[in-house]
């Protein structure tokens, strides 16, 4: 099974969901955040959207070569909506998609595709998010081989492995999801500003605390 058959934000989430009760594996605000940051890197790897001269995404020359590529709808809507704004910077993009419903489309098409499944919990009576167990494990473990070898081996992922690796790197969590402490000589992160954007909205959010996951990262402590 080839992880090229998931996008970048569709990866993230499986390897963030916990396989003990599928519930997120981190905070629910960094998990949409991150998954937000994964949907622009899906579409820049893409070709659909690319930073203009002031570091302002927009859709690059590559667009109608994506729709073509039949990007699922939650990927559509996004570049439908970054064509129809006026040219933003990349961490005001992650702080919106974080904070529409792009985590529940993400995940409902996982589910559609039988990858995952949809289960109610509540606490106290109440209702809260859901759960979503994995029925199958066939993608999320093709794509956990590529980044291991990546990361181990061959030091070129492709475009999307490399996505994620820097993604998962911003948030410290790849030593986790790899399983064993990257090379500390590895430019994780050359050229991914998706993966800059989303340092940049968690600096946003906390400064005290996203100043500390930096320098942790530029030490090697996180992973």
């Amino acid at each position: 099974m080839s992880p090229s058959t998931l996008t970048v934000p569709e990866g993230i989430a499986l390897l963030l969901l916990r396989d003990s009760d599928g519930r997120r594996a981190v905070e629910a605000g960094t998990f949409d955040a991150l998954l937000a940051a994964g949907a622009l890197a899906e579409l820049a790897v893409d070709g659909a959207i690319d930073l203009d001269a002031g570091e302002r995404v927009v859709v690059a020359g590559g667009a109608r070569a994506s729709r073509a590529r039949r990007l699922d709808l939650t990927l559509h809507r996004i570049l439908d909506e970054v064509a129809a704004c006026p040219p933003q910077k990349d961490e005001w993009w992650v702080a919106r998609l974080a904070g529409l419903a792009l985590t529940d489309g993400i995940l409902d098409a996982l589910v559609g595709r039988g990858i995952l499944a949809e289960r109610p919990r509540t606490f106290l009576g109440h209702p809260v998010a859901p759960a979503y167990p994995a029925l199958r494990s066939d993608e999320e473990e093709a794509l956990r081989d590529a980044l291991r070898f990546s990361l181990a081996v061959d030091h070129h992922p492709a475009p999307r492995v490399a996505a994620t690796i820097a993604l998962l790197d911003v948030i410290g969590r790849l030593r986790h999801v790899a399983g064993f402490i990257p090379d500390g000589g590895l430019d994780l992160r050359s050229g991914q500003w998706p993966a800059a954007a989303l340092q940049a909205w968690l600096l946003g959010r906390d400064p005290v605390a996203g100043g500390a996951l930096r320098t942790s990262i530029e030490r090697g402590d996180a992973g």
